[in-house]
């Protein structure tokens, strides 16, 4: 038997856990962009988290490893671990799951799955989705981002993944449904504004007991941060992180797809809207060739490099600031 769940390419692709979920329901974008378009404004910078330095506010994880889009419309979301799982083999489950539809999100440990390079190498425990499953093959259809590439479907033996379900990690599982949801405007105005001021409104880390949690950084002060922590106080042969550019790229993707959608709403005025759109557009560009000469500086390490990227750094801020004005222009009166 075989059965294997419909999963698109995703928009958003900074970190598996978006990419899993948006993989499995943007093939129903329609339902889902008013949501994204009043979300996903936000950033996060927390300095001293041990494993993600920037990140989406609404992706950020709690303690409890919660984020806001676990309640996002049109998202199934429950939440399981090893001990609670009733089957012999992981794989037993796995199947239970995705012939109900739901894809996986299991702690998987890359020492024993062959496709990855830590493959008998090293112990690297990571988030990886589950979609889909060939009984007959004895082979089960995964996505993650694999050695240093980008996002990618590949399929493993039953054996390699019952060896890599060798913790008590959670496993989430995911499924998508019909869902409707009307834009909040007002949401979306206040996101932008804290994004601006590099405020947080919502106080969502206010009861979190890690200090990484209570010294974060938001909004556009997510420039400052680069500048003066991997820029600034850049050491010879150290390897920036390219996900903070990528993160930058993302999300300047997500604004072309939320202004075509306001576009599309008929009540701002459309010049407005176009100028926006055409402003985004290159600032789409010049993120991403940041993205790229960030990840060409892990290769030679060159000061003339880093100096160009400090440049790029300075006109990107320069162009989100005024960029940002303008949206808080074209939402004044919400």
């Amino acid at each position: 038997m075989k059965k294997v769940l419909l999963l698109t390419q995703p928009p958003i692709t900074t970190y598996p856990e978006i990419a899993n979920i948006l993989s499995l329901l943007w093939d129903r974008k329609e339902r889902i962009i008013p949501w994204w378009s009043d979300h996903f404004i936000q950033i996060i910078v927390r300095p001293d988290n041990p494993y993600t330095n920037g990140d989406y506010y609404d992706h950020a994880d709690l303690d409890s490893y919660f984020s806001i889009m676990y309640g996002m419309p049109g998202l199934g979301w429950m939440r399981n671990n090893c001990e609670s799982m009733l089957c012999q083999k992981f794989s037993d489950y796995a199947e239970f799951s995705i012939n109900n539809g739901y894809g996986l999100q299991a702690c998987l440990d890359r020492y024993y799955i062959s496709f990855a390079r830590e493959y008998k190498k090293k112990h690297n425990i990571h988030a990886t989705f589950i979609y889909g499953y060939d009984s007959d093959k004895q082979e089960m259809y995964i996505a993650d981002f694999w050695n240093g590439g980008g996002y990618e479907h590949i399929t493993i033996s039953y054996d390699e993944l019952n060896a890599a379900m060798n913790n008590d990690g959670i496993v989430n599982m995911f499924k998508s449904y019909d869902a409707e949801y009307e834009i909040n405007l007002k949401l979306m105005k206040r996101y932008f504004e804290d994004y601006y001021y590099g405020r947080d409104s919502f106080g969502l880390y206010a009861a979190s007991n890690k200090d990484y949690n209570r010294t974060a950084i938001f909004g556009l002060k997510y420039y400052d941060y680069i500048l003066d922590f991997w820029i600034g106080k850049n050491t010879p042969q150290r390897n920036l992180d390219y996900r903070l550019f990528h993160l930058l790229y993302d999300h300047k993707v997500l604004m072309d797809i939320r202004l075509n959608y306001l576009e599309s709403l008929g009540i701002f005025e459309k010049e407005m809207i176009q100028k926006l759109i055409a402003d985004n557009n290159e600032i789409i560009k010049l993120a991403l060739n940041l993205r790229n000469t960030a990840i060409k500086y892990n290769f030679n390490h060159s000061e003339k490099v880093l100096n160009t990227i400090t440049e790029m750094l300075i006109e990107l801020k320069n162009r989100d600031y005024a960029f940002t004005e303008d949206m808080l222009e074209l939402l004044k009166d919400i």
